[in-house]
């Protein structure tokens, strides 16, 4: 399949995109970091931040290690706030953790709630845009009236053919006036006054971002892919995630990373690391490549996208390590990020379309097509053809926006500036590994069922209770690796010192295995241990039922022979002292010779034998009554 495509010659338009030389400097550009002022918050915003805050504060204080049942249970028994559920408490907490400790991160989604689904039919959303083009984009400078009048005639002249069921709705003049202002207000300028007029109004906002070099500027996105992916076994897996680096000079593929992990700050960790590193490994795993792939280095600027799964301490850690500058995009400006955006479309198109179970970009597109029952590719296979569709037909293809192929442009700008590259003593890992809390005991390091251990990591507990005391020692360390092979892990176990290397017990799972790989065979494993538990189910009641009933009457019959042996030890003491009475009435003899002392104590040994076999066969036939 990748073989048909390269039979072809791609030309990659990118009219979104303006040539860097119509541009202003990259110094002029606005700082795109968002500025979090809380006091411009209404009073009832920061009062609910604040309670936020202050619960998760004593939770904190608590010291146990994050939203635990101890510390949920203490904040409650305080009685100073209204405490929710548990899980939104921990939902506070995962996000002001991971934006490192940020108060903005704490602040009420109120605009993810309710329906964002739009109600009006697509025939009508046609109209509404067919409308907007021929009388608000023009220079006769309509206003949204003359829009909704034009509206209601396209919709009446339509619904002529139609019969009365299948009639179509006129929306309200408040959705068309929403439509309008979601424009991009650039476009809209220079629809209704002019490019000149549109640059001094908006200088800054349509025109997308610069750069003068390569790694100058590197946009960072993620799309979910149209295809769908199954395991070996073709078990569906569902649609993959794709997230890429691209340079903004040049428009060359730096790096991408595809999972099914949900996008966030770990897809942007691998996919930099990608970008970062030479592409050495991928040659010597697919040998039969045409083109080099030559597109590596530390960039100096990172522009995100702002949402909250791109703000947090691991990638603020990253960058300050790489001395990389994070740019977010501002909030429902998606031309920023442009470049980037174009490319999914091309990837989508030349590409994806093309493979067994895809989506299509539309049920449109798609027909009769069953995705699902087409589906055969597998995550790996998904891997090898996208690398071959970027080295082979991407890179070396002409690209509209550049007037040249991003290869060739990268090639000339590489000699206007050096390339950055990471310290090599320092494992990409530490720089650029993913970070998770787990708790540092004598075992070692679990994670995601893989326990970590060493002699270092020993010492490095000690240190830690030497340095920290007992009771703060058990706190949780921070623990960084590289999600593409889980056979070793680094871990944080002192503050302010080195992390430690520490490899995994079981190398024969763990070396060279990526972690959607460890978790996929966690996950069988799992299911099918439960699958058998359920099998066994009826045995296993029956088997305790059994069990107790054994306990239970090896109880009682202990409990009667133990009662049976007092009540023996009981009458056998009273014979002997009955005994002793009777004899104590016998008529002593005056003769103290040896022969007579010897006849009665043979009288007396008698005497208490007869008396006792009596009083023990009356016991007995006692008992039995």
């Amino acid at each position: 399949m990748i073989d048909h495509l390269l039979k072809h010659d791609w030309v990659f338009d990118d009219e979104s995109c303006v040539n860097d030389s119509d541009n202003e400097e990259f110094s002029e550009k606005p700082d795109f970091k968002s500025v979090f002022d809380f006091e411009s918050l209404p009073t009832d915003r920061k009062s609910e931040v604040k309670q936020r805050l202050n619960i998760l504060k004593l939770i904190q204080d608590f010291g146990h290690g994050g939203v635990t049942r101890e510390a949920y249970d203490f904040v409650v028994e305080t009685k100073l706030y209204s405490v929710p559920s548990q899980t939104t408490v921990r939902g506070w907490w995962q996000r002001w953790v991971y934006s490192g400790f940020k108060v903005e991160s704490l602040l009420p989604r109120y605009h993810l709630r309710g329906n964002r689904t739009s109600k009006v039919s697509p025939a009508v959303e046609r109209m509404i845009a067919d409308a907007i083009r021929s009388r608000y984009l023009t220079k006769k400078c309509h206003t949204v009236g003359v829009v909704y009048i034009k509206l209601l005639e396209m919709l009446e002249k339509e619904n002529v053919g139609r019969s009365v069921e299948f009639q179509l709705q006129a929306p309200a003049l408040s959705t068309l006036t929403r439509r309008i202002r979601a424009l991009d207000p650039y476009v809209v300028a220079v629809a209704r006054k002019g490019k000149a007029h549109a640059d001094r109004l908006y200088k800054h906002v349509g025109m997308g971002v610069t750069s003068r070099f390569p790694l100058d500027v590197v946009q960072i996105d993620h799309t979910v892919l149209d295809v769908i992916l199954t395991d070996e076994n073709g078990t569906l897996l569902g649609r993959p995630t794709l997230t890429v680096a691209i340079d903004v000079y040049s428009r060359a593929v730096l790096g991408f990373h595809i999972s099914f992990d949900a996008p966030g700050w770990k897809s942007v960790m691998r996919c930099l690391s990608m970008a970062i590193q030479p592409k050495d490994s991928i040659f010597k795993r697919y040998s039969s490549l045409r083109f080099g792939w030559p597109c590596h280095g530390i960039m100096l600027t990172v522009l995100l996208d702002n949402g909250p799964e791109f703000h947090g301490h691991a990638i603020e850690d990253a960058a300050n390590g790489l001395s990389i500058e994070l740019r977010y995009c501002p909030a429902k400006k998606p031309y920023y990020k442009g470049i980037v955006e174009r490319y999914f479309g091309t990837a989508n198109t030349k590409l994806v379309h093309r493979l067994p179970g895809t989506t299509f970009s539309n049920t449109k597109a798609r027909g009769d097509y069953k995705s699902e029952k087409e589906a055969c590719v597998t995550l790996p296979k998904l891997e090898e053809w996208f690398t071959r569709f970027v080295i082979e037909i991407y890179m070396p293809s002409l690209h509209m926006g550049i007037l040249e192929a991003p290869l060739d442009r990268w090639g000339k700008g590489v000699k206007l500036t050096s390339i950055r590259l990471p310290d090599p003593s320092i494992p990409m890992a530490v720089l650029l590994g993913e970070i998770v809390f787990r708790s540092l005991t004598r075992r070692g390091i679990e994670l995601y069922g893989l326990m970590f251990s060493s002699e270092e990591l020993a010492l490095g507990l000690r240190r830690r209770i030497a340095v920290l005391g007992k009771n703060k020692a058990k706190g949780k360390v921070k623990v960084k690796f590289d999600a593409s092979d889980m056979g070793r892990v680094w871990v944080h176990a002192v503050p302010n010192e080195p992390p430690i290397y520490v490899p995994c017990i079981d190398q024969e799972a763990s070396d060279g295995i990526p972690l959607w790989q460890v978790k996929a065979v966690r996950s069988r494993l799992l299911a099918d241990a439960k699958i058998q538990q359920k099998g066994r189910r009826k045995s296993l009641v029956e088997g305790t039922a059994e069990l107790q009933n054994d306990i239970q009457e090896y109880g009682e019959t202990a409990r009667r022979k133990k009662r049976t042996a007092k009540r023996l030890g009981r009458m056998k003491e009273g014979a002997t002292i009955r005994a002793a009475a009777d004899y104590s009435k016998l008529k002593p003899t005056n003769t103290l010779n040896d022969d007579n002392i010897f006849r009665e104590n043979e009288r007396v040994e008698a005497t208490e034998n007869i008396t006792w076999e009596v009083g023990f066969l009356k016991g007995i036939k006692g008992a039995g009554e």
